[in-house]
């Protein structure tokens, strides 16, 4: 059996998947793998491995997949259906890994049966106890907070706007300030170094606007000083900034729906949401149905926090010791090797 693999996966910018792999890596080479790393820009159409190789295929059109003695696909699903040009990149994929049962069934109805379920996992950082922020921003953030009283509910946009609920998340805020001053409550925006139109809206509500490429502790430290989360993704296989806060113990406004699923039993206030037909970017990953949040339920649920945020609070809490014995890193890498050991046994090589 191989004991070298290649892992591709986005490096020269930084989405979701990024992160998974990063997850990956360590804990493949902690199982005793030798992982080569490459950037998936460096992907050349011709190239040939002689080792395994791990991709996100639906960067890629079939003419780009590797060449290679296995080739395992880790990606999602995230509405019921993909383009014809994801489903061809998909045949050029000996085994695909997917966070979430909801993605095993879309692709196993679309006639794909070599799914393997791995759900995401917390690095091992996310164990560590809370910290003052030592970001010169959060000092300032937590200090108003405190000199202030009001409460910071957190909106995490990594990537992707429209994807991520933007729309949503001015709706919700915007009823919500109509309803509750600035000094009740204030959004906490959280994103990277995303330029997206629907963002300015949400400037118009007395957010917080926090930008920039934390590292992993700066990032925590955001989340514990958020009062809660209010994460209204449209898609996504299986959404990790909801896991996050809940792994933290603070407060989680989330869907039970699509790639909510996996972990629903763990969202603080579970928010209904409807499915429509979708069409999210031009890679043609996102087609078929999807959802979007149900804002009437949001505002009500959000309103009930703003009003009395303890009994929320200690509900939290008590979800995040559930969510540290089911999604921790030793956990969750063990779930990973032991696919990728399986996979490679079962192709006898």
């Amino acid at each position: 059996m191989y004991d070298t693999i290649v892992y591709v996966y986005p490096q020269w910018h930084v989405v979701s998947f990024t992160y998974v792999a990063k997850a990956h890596i360590q804990a493949l080479r902690e199982a005793g793998y030798k992982v080569i790393e490459l950037d998936e820009r460096k992907l050349d159409s011709n190239q040939h491995f002689d080792f395994p190789v791990i991709i996100h295929p639906f960067f890629f059109n079939k003419d780009r997949i590797p060449k290679a003695p296995i080739v395992i696909g880790v990606d999602v699903i995230e509405t019921t259906c993909v383009s014809r040009s994801i489903y061809d990149a998909l045949s050029k994929v000996d085994f695909l890994i997917v966070p979430s049962k909801f993605s095993k069934y879309v692709l196993e109805k679309l006639g794909y049966n070599n799914v393997f379920v791995v759900p995401h996992f917390m690095p091992k950082e996310f164990d560590r106890p809370v910290r003052n922020p030592n970001n010169p921003l959060l000092k300032w953030i937590q200090k108003c907070k405190l000199k202030e009283g009001w409460l910071g509910i957190l909106y995490h946009i990594p990537h992707s706007g429209l994807r991520k609920g933007a729309l949503e998340a001015f709706e919700i805020f915007h009823a919500l300030r109509l309803k509750y001053d600035s000094r009740k409550f204030k959004p906490i925006l959280k994103r990277v170094d995303i330029k997206d139109y629907l963002l300015g809206a949400l400037w118009t509500l007395d957010c917080i606007d926090i930008e920039g490429r934390f590292d992993i502790h700066d990032y925590i430290d955001v989340i514990d000083i958020s009062d809660a989360h209010l994460c209204v993704s449209r898609a996504g296989g299986f959404e990790i900034p909801a896991l996050e806060s809940i792994y933290r113990g603070v407060p989680t406004f989330a869907p039970v729906c699509g790639c909510f699923s996996e972990y629903a039993h763990l969202i603080t206030v579970p928010l209904g949401c409807t499915y429509h037909p979708c069409h999210y970017d031009k890679f043609n990953m996102h087609v078929g149905f999807g959802w979007r949040v149900d804002i009437e339920d949001a505002v009500m649920k959000l309103s009930w926090f703003i009003e009395d945020p303890k009994p929320f609070k200690e509900l939290a809490l008590k979800r995040m010791e559930d969510a540290r014995r089911e999604f921790n890193f030793e956990i969750g890498s063990k779930r990973f090797v032991e696919v990728i050991d399986r996979i490679l046994k079962v192709s006898g090589k």
